[in-house]
């Protein structure tokens, strides 16, 4: 019967943990945010990339249509 009932605190515990952890892991987002871009690919899917801060220019080279609008 002891053993039932750490298995049962340890089930418990095992839940506050992921939990804990889903937690942790959506307010990173928040605490650090970081710039995307939907950019359209060439069958049709839509994709959310990080956009690069350091090469603005990047766009430029990409052919007409590649980026989405979102409306």
């Amino acid at each position: 019967m002891h053993s039932l009932r750490q298995a049962k605190s340890f089930a418990r515990f095992m839940l506050v943990w992921f939990v804990m952890s889903l937690g942790v892991a959506s307010a990173s987002s928040l605490v650090s945010p970081k710039a995307m871009e939907i950019v359209c690919t060439a069958g049709g899917v839509m994709k959310l990339v990080p956009s690069d801060n350091n090469n603005a220019d990047s766009h430029e080279h990409m052919p007409v249509g590649s980026f989405a609008t979102v409306v």
